[in-house]
């Protein structure tokens, strides 16, 4: 009845005010909804940085979507970076949480923005092998063929993945990791890319295709021309670490 009910609130908010209260960083980190909730209420900015460069909403994916939407109702950026570059939508991903990434995306979270490596949200899926994670940021219209800092870009990674379901997102078929790669399939990472301009030569060569690179000097490939940028197939290799 009526005075049970209110007995058990009385002394749940006794046990709150009992226990040390702690930071938005804490209570982010904490995954207790009701300590973030305490912790909100004290707050100012939710989107202030600790003494150790650690965001709120950053340390709040873990928890998972009541605690996201807790700090986005407060008016957390979901955008913002912490002091090691990470956003929301990165640290979701690396967190596998499908939830999460439809709440930020839902909050405005922009789906192509670059960590400190170049890396996209989608970049991260695709190379962690998340067919669901890949399939929610290409349905927000994340861009499959955004390069890393290294030249990566999702569809490559999805097309060496060697799972279908995978690669199939992107329209290319996947290549077994132990398999090397045909030219129909180079083809399709080249374009669209960074490497849109490369010979296919020194797309194999990048990719260290011992085998397609046999197949494109036996098919008359010259090894020592350069591409349309100036680059000739064996720096393409060496600039990659194939010294073979």
């Amino acid at each position: 009845g009526y005075l049970p009910a209110r007995r058990r609130l009385e002394a749940s908010a006794a046990e709150m005010s009992a226990t040390p209260r702690l930071s938005l960083h804490q209570a982010a980190a904490a995954g207790d909804p009701a300590r973030l909730r305490q912790a909100l209420a004290a707050a100012g900015d939710p989107d202030r940085l600790d003494d150790h460069g650690r965001l709120p909403l950053v340390l709040a994916v873990d928890g998972g979507t009541a605690q996201v939407a807790m700090l986005l109702e407060a008016g957390a950026d979901p955008d913002a970076a912490d002091g090691a570059g990470i956003r929301p939508l990165h640290r979701a991903v690396a967190a596998d949480s499908v939830p999460v990434i439809e709440v930020l995306l839902e909050a405005g979270a922009a789906v192509d923005a670059r960590d400190d490596a170049g890396d996209s949200p989608l970049t991260l899926a695709v190379a962690a092998g998340s067919t669901a994670m890949a399939r929610t940021l290409l349905g927000a219209g994340a861009d499959p063929d955004g390069a890393n800092a290294a030249g990566w870009t999702p569809r490559m990674l999805a097309g060496r993945s060697g799972d279908p379901a995978l690669a199939g997102l992107f329209g290319i078929r996947a290549t077994p990791r132990d398999e090397p790669a045909d030219l129909r399939q180079l083809e399709a990472l080249r374009r669209g890319t960074v490497m849109r301009d490369w010979s296919p030569l020194a797309v194999a060569a990048w990719a260290g295709e011992l085998g397609l690179i046999r197949q494109l000097i036996d098919g008359g490939a010259d090894a020592a021309a350069a591409d349309d940028t100036g680059v000739p197939p064996v720096f393409r290799a060496a600039g990659a670490g194939h010294a073979e």
